[in-house]
């Protein structure tokens, strides 16, 4: 799974100057999810509406029926916008009946179900340019429904995708003014950094400068990157390494991802052939060039309680600690505040742990941190 994960998030960014590689995104998106099929779709119809751009193990007739009559009954486009891209599961017969029972009804009755599709997961990505597009899980009758561990998944996912996207609106529009060239990376304020075959940095935004400056656990020494850690450091070399003895145009196998972090902020890295986000560059995109796009989460203050009962199973009784764990609180002070014995609170925090399979409560925060927050 873990090496699954490494290759899908090479091959979002690969997207970037390839879009045709979104189809072998939705193959590996539908393989570590278990989903039967999956489908991304694009605004159409003066953005309106969805039509399918790609999808995976789709029937084409099911395609051609969406695209010349059922768009108009699918409430995709309008969960995602009140959801505001958060992963969403069932959009169609939970959220999307909420919002427009009839047509959702249509559209589930008279499109999913004929195709075998009985539960979805979805979540979209919205620039800041407008641009939207959204993802499409889904599973058959026989298959459990989605469940908290994949939103948490798919949120991690969605941050690559949208750091992806951007590159790639910037780089279209570099392309079509004829100005190829590394500024266009400066523009996407996405947090870049390529290195050459020495491994030495050769370009590093100023986004990823400053997000670097913000951290303790991830700094620039000698011209080259390091994490403070020792066997994190290890890690961090091997898949620059592994990502600088790639060649050919779109990265596969090399590279991966590698999060480091502490209490109060983590730090995704994706590690990637540089022909991946910059093959038209006739410099950086040559073999043994390396690109490590950060990807930054941090902590939202007052965290509340209702994403974590739904995300990790939680009472309410639950929840409540967990929020006000990850919020700073200490155990005596939880007690305290709901007049509650310390063991009491120990007790409930020790099934917490065992829910969230975390160890420490540095781990319990930083699960939180990752994915809850971004759930709000």
């Amino acid at each position: 799974m873990k090496d699954e994960s490494h290759l899908l998030i090479s091959n979002i960014y690969a997207c970037a100057t390839n879009p045709m590689g979104w189809g072998q995104v939705l193959e590996s998106l539908a393989k570590i999810t278990g989903s039967k099929s999956a489908a991304f779709l694009s605004p159409s119809n003066g953005a309106d509406a969805f039509s399918i751009a790609d999808g995976f193990n789709l029937d084409p007739s099911f395609q051609q029926l969406y695209q010349n009559h059922y768009y108009q009954y699918d409430p995709t486009l309008a969960v995602m916008l009140k959801s505001k891209n958060e992963p969403v599961i069932d959009h169609v017969t939970k959220n999307g009946m909420q919002l427009d029972r009839e047509n959702s009804e249509v559209f589930y009755n008279e499109v999913m179900l004929p195709q075998g599709f009985h539960s979805t997961i979805a979540f979209g990505v919205n620039l800041p340019n407008e641009v939207k597009q959204t993802f499409v899980l889904m599973r058959g009758k026989t298959q459990d429904q989605y469940a908290s561990k994949d939103i948490a998944f798919l949120q991690n996912i969605q941050s690559h995708v949208i750091n992806s996207l951007n590159i790639s609106c910037k780089f279209w529009e570099a392309k079509l003014l004829n100005k190829i060239s590394v500024d266009f990376l400066e523009q996407t304020e996405v947090s870049v950094i390529l290195l050459n075959p020495r491994g030495e940095i050769c370009f590093i935004s100023d986004s990823a400068e400053d997000e670097i400056n913000q951290i303790n656990f991830l700094g620039l020494a000698k011209n080259k990157i390091h994490a403070l850690d020792c066997k994190q450091d290890a890690d961090l070399q091997r898949l620059i390494k592994s990502a600088g003895s790639l060649s050919g145009n779109v990265a596969l196998d090399g590279g991966g991802s590698l999060t480091l972090g502490d209490s109060t902020h983590s730090l995704q890295l994706a590690i990637t052939p540089s022909n991946a986000i910059t093959q038209e560059l006739s410099a950086y995109g040559e073999p043994g060039y390396v690109a490590i796009v950060l990807s930054s989460y941090h902590a939202k203050p007052a965290l509340l309680g209702d994403p974590l009962m739904a995300l990790f199973d939680l009472t309410e009784m639950e929840a409540d600690v967990m929020s006000k764990i990850v919020n700073g609180m200490s155990v005596q002070e939880i007690a305290a505040k709901k007049h509650r014995s310390v063991d009491t609170i120990r007790s409930q925090l020790k099934s917490i742990m065992k829910k969230t399979n975390t160890k420490r409560q540095v781990d319990l925060v930083r699960i939180a941190t990752t994915s809850v927050a971004r759930f709000l």
